[in-house]
């Protein structure tokens, strides 16, 4: 019940509150790895609300540009799946920075 309560908890921060992403990985001049960014977005979670999702997945490599707009879905420790919204904020050479936010109801 605990980790029900936390996992809900920490996600409708996110949701009101949002988090952001700074990495360093792109597949090209142009683009950034879906590994790479399903990554990015699983540890800024993690450090915004203290605990990683059990995954995060996106659909694909993601063009690095400022305004790009993802969607994922984040499947969370107790098996609960969230889609999340993610948007490039900033480019500089191969650093990237991106603002996410989880929905607030899980997928059914």
């Amino acid at each position: 019940m605990y980790r029900k309560l936390f996992a809900a908890s920490a996600l409708a921060v996110l949701t009101l509150t949002g988090c952001s992403v700074h990495a360093e990985v792109f597949t090209s001049a142009d683009m950034i790895a879906k590994t790479e960014y399903e990554r990015g977005i699983s540890d800024a979670l993690a450090s915004a609300v203290g605990a990683r999702p059990a995954s995060v997945e996106c659909p694909g490599a993601v063009k690095a540009a400022v305004g790009q707009t993802t969607r994922c879905v984040l499947t969370a420790s107790d098996g609960s799946r969230y889609g999340l919204t993610s948007v490039i904020t900033k480019v500089e050479g191969k650093k990237w920075n991106a603002h996410i936010e989880v929905d607030r109801q899980p997928i059914s």
